[in-house]
């Protein structure tokens, strides 16, 4: 995906898994993340910073079924944005194609105001987690390198990562429901009269 210049920024998920393996606790060499977009040096030079710029692997840009598919195959997807005063109620769709896969997700949100609709969302579907980079929190970063390690473990043991998916929100972003939802909305505009 694009990372919109630096502004998507994963920073914090490279301090996590440096943290972790410096612990101990993981083998760095275990562990690929997959970049494919655009913007693959703004990637590289984040990871760099935590001389873990070695994990990485490019892809380069990659068609919406290859996305998908990339997708389905990894233990964890992450996915950044940002929210400001100015910038609110912005949800990448690429949120929607994890709730479509059902895979772990990890919302990385960068930009001055914390929260916001996706980490909302993120957090209801039970997927995953969302961090907010703008917030010095020592919980909120051992809740990050919690999810980090337990997905390395699951992972490390051959094991599917899991989820504590929440069905019936998932379910309320599926095709079937969204198009009924469209449907109802398109039957009372026509019983008004409407065009």
């Amino acid at each position: 995906g694009s990372m919109y210049g630096g502004q998507r920024d994963f920073s914090p998920v490279f301090f996590g898994l440096k943290e972790l393996h410096n612990k101990g606790l993981i083998n760095i060499g275990k562990i690929c993340f997959t970049y494919a977009g655009k913007d693959f040096q703004i990637v590289k030079d984040q990871a760099g910073k935590y001389e873990l710029d070695g994990i990485l692997e490019n892809l380069g840009f990659i068609s919406r079924i290859d996305s998908l598919n990339l997708q389905n195959t990894a233990d964890v997807i992450l996915v950044s944005t940002w929210n400001s005063e100015n910038e609110q109620g912005i949800v990448t769709g690429k949120i929607f194609e994890c709730f479509l896969l059902k895979k772990p997700v990890l919302v990385i949100i960068n930009g001055t105001k914390p929260g916001g609709e996706l980490s909302d969302m993120i957090e209801s579907s039970g997927l995953g987690i969302s961090f907010d980079s703008m917030i010095a929190d020592p919980f909120q970063d051992e809740r990050l390198k919690n999810f980090l390690l337990n997905a390395y473990k699951q992972a490390i043991d051959g094991h599917v990562v899991s989820t504590n998916g929440n069905h019936n929100y998932l379910e309320s972003f599926s095709y079937r429901v969204l198009a009924k939802k469209l449907e109802d909305i398109l039957l009372s505009n026509g019983s008004k009269g409407n065009p």
